[in-house]
């Protein structure tokens, strides 16, 4: 064998070694957009615990990562929570109804600090009929409580964004986000 013929088999070997791994990447981003796991325009009714259509992670686990606490008894839950990926990143969108006493049990035992000021600018309109649609814009008055969760041992860091309508004082909705950064 020549000594060109040495010289460039660690390079063809190298090359072959990166195409490969760009194919994998590829097969993995196209499953991923097949399957639909990362479309977060639902457009379907959430599953029977309230998951919405692209939720890859249960709510136990995405709660959990977000160290959120849900009441005893929430009701109308929906949720759309995607976790891992080619990222590793998770996020959390959740809203839910509770009672007085359920909200008070939600924020504190999820760490919330309290509430800001009553203020309407989040009402565009009526919220979508589709729940897995809905965001914090149609809620009719909205108090915020917002924090950033630093890394500790075995977990990074993240964010959490609360808005809470108690317009019905008796049962309050409470709509979420969580970010992993």
């Amino acid at each position: 064998m020549s000594a060109t013929a040495r010289d460039r088999s660690p390079l063809v070997l190298i090359l072959a070694v990166g195409l490969t791994l760009v194919l994998v990447v590829a097969g993995v981003i196209l499953a991923v957009s097949l399957t639909g796991s990362g479309d977060r325009r639902s457009g379907a009714a959430p599953g029977p615990d309230g998951a919405c259509r692209g939720s890859n992670v249960t709510l136990e686990k995405a709660a959990g990562r977000f160290g959120l606490r849900l009441p005893d008894d929430p009701q109308d839950v929906h949720y759309l929570a995607q976790g891992g990926g080619l990222s590793g990143q998770h996020d959390l969108q959740l809203r839910f109804r509770t009672t007085a006493a359920g909200l008070k049990q939600f924020l504190s035992a999820s760490g919330f600090g309290p509430l800001g000021p009553d203020v309407q600018a989040l009402r565009v309109g009526e919220p979508p009929a589709d729940p897995c649609r809905r965001a914090a814009g149609g809620l009719a008055h909205a108090r915020y409580a917002g924090d950033h969760v630093p890394a500790a041992a075995g977990r990074g860091a993240y964010n959490r964004g609360v808005a809470v309508d108690d317009s019905d004082p008796a049962h309050p909705v409470v709509a979420l986000v969580a970010l992993d950064g």
